[in-house]
């Protein structure tokens, strides 16, 4: 991880832990976060350079905020949602299947696009739930 963080310019590494898995021995990193709240853990998204993630959700919000991120998977019963995330956004080759890849893979940088699909799955979310709430009641 030294190489990569060198490649981009040495900027400091922060790592937070994942609530739903207990890591012994974390990365190496200037700062670690044991435990974020849901504000801290999207203030740290918001205002990173850039996201290298194990994380569906941190993706999701690294494309809300335009942030540039790298996501990785480690077991194969995690890469799913990723890689379903990957497809239906067209960055396919800004997910990786481990940690080891990050260095030789190239990061995305959210654009325009990526807002414009957001936004018409969203619509369409919206749309699936109303009609999904919406029965009549007897």
């Amino acid at each position: 991880m030294k190489h990569f963080q060198k490649q981009q310019g040495g900027l400091p590494w922060v790592w937070i832990n994942s609530q739903s898995r207990r890591i012994q021995t974390p990365p190496t990193s200037e700062h670690k976060i044991w435990h974020a709240s849901p504000h801290e853990w999207l203030g740290w998204i918001q205002n990173c350079s850039l996201l290298l993630t194990d994380s569906f959700h941190a993706i999701l919000y690294a494309l809300k905020f335009k942030k540039p991120f790298l996501g990785y998977f480690t077991e194969p019963f995690r890469s799913a949602r990723l890689m379903d995330l990957s497809k239906r956004y067209g960055f396919t080759a800004h997910i990786v299947g481990s940690v080891a890849e990050a260095p030789h893979a190239s990061y995305l940088q959210p654009t325009e696009f990526s807002d414009q699909l957001i936004h018409s799955h969203v619509a369409q979310s919206r749309l699936f739930l109303h009609r999904a709430t919406s029965f009549p009641l007897k």
